[in-house]
């Protein structure tokens, strides 16, 4: 009996920790949480850096998680080694290296490790992380032959000289990427390393899509891209002159349209000049 007695005592006495343990997490989650909206509205605790240090290392991923944020949201690039590690570390929960990625991202300038570590989120199972890394190098790339050819790679099943030009029939088994909303980041990644004029039909063939969200991102990185290499204008106005501005978004104006506007100026088809286009507010 004694013993029955004591068995329950040592089965009571775990579960008690248990739920101790459980309560002082979310205690400590909600604390975390606390400091992040503190920083969000411009109050950094004078604490905060040593804080972070120590919470990078807690075993809850909730908490790492919101470690990570603190450094995007304060622009800690002292921080990079950490972030990248945990990027590229597939241990780590999906949250936790999707939002290593936009903290990194963040930052004003990035190292050539960083890019390195968003090629390899390219790669990850999660399409948030995947996302969030060919936004990361839609920002921080540069004209590269070798990531020009690794992105095209990563959206496209087949070499682009033969897929069929815009406008076309579209045949969704073309995309390597499936997920649209990576597709559409890695589009805006293409826009900004693509470094040969000879390329761009990479980025003319979806700008047929019928997603409109891939149209956007496609036109966006098309014209950036026109721009820097000083693409033909009449090439340009003989592809934009048919492109579908819709969307199902409104707000109050269709997204795709404003994002025409905002590059080409004009709300229809623009007048391209026969050296280039004119750009607006890029």
């Amino acid at each position: 009996m004694n013993r029955d007695t004591d068995g329950d005592c040592d089965r009571a006495m775990v579960f008690l920790s248990i739920i101790k343990k459980n309560l002082d997490g979310k205690a400590r989650l909600k604390a975390a949480e606390k400091r992040l909206t503190d920083a969000k509205n411009g109050e950094w605790l004078s604490d905060t850096d040593d804080w972070i240090r120590e919470m990078l290392k807690h075993d809850n991923w909730q908490i790492r998680n919101v470690a990570v944020k603190l450094i995007g949201e304060g622009k800690k690039s002292e921080f990079t080694e950490v972030l990248t590690n945990f990027l590229t570390d597939g241990s780590q929960a999906g949250f936790v290296r999707r939002n290593s990625a936009i903290s990194l991202y963040t930052f004003d300038s990035v190292e050539d490790t960083v890019i390195r570590a968003f090629f390899v989120g390219l790669d990850d199972p999660y399409w948030e992380v995947r996302t969030e890394c060919a936004l990361g190098l839609s920002l921080h790339g540069v004209a590269d032959a070798s990531m020009t050819a690794s992105l095209i790679a990563k959206i496209y099943r087949k070499p682009i000289d033969r897929i069929p030009g815009y406008p076309i029939f579209w045949p969704k088994r073309i995309y390597r990427e499936k997920n649209f909303e990576v597709r559409a980041a890695l589009l805006r990644a293409l826009g900004s390393v693509l470094d040969n004029p000879e390329l761009m039909h990479a980025l003319e063939i979806p700008l047929s899509e019928d997603i409109w969200k891939v149209r956007e991102a496609a036109l966006d990185a098309f014209v950036r891209a026109a721009r820097r290499l000083r693409y033909p204008g009449d090439r340009i106005k003989s592809l934009l002159m048919g492109m579908d501005l819709t969307c199902t978004e409104f707000i109050p104006t269709f997204p795709i349209r404003r994002t025409f506007k905002q590059l080409t100026g004009s709300d229809n088809t623009p007048s391209v000049p026969e050296d280039g286009i004119t750009y607006h507010a890029l």
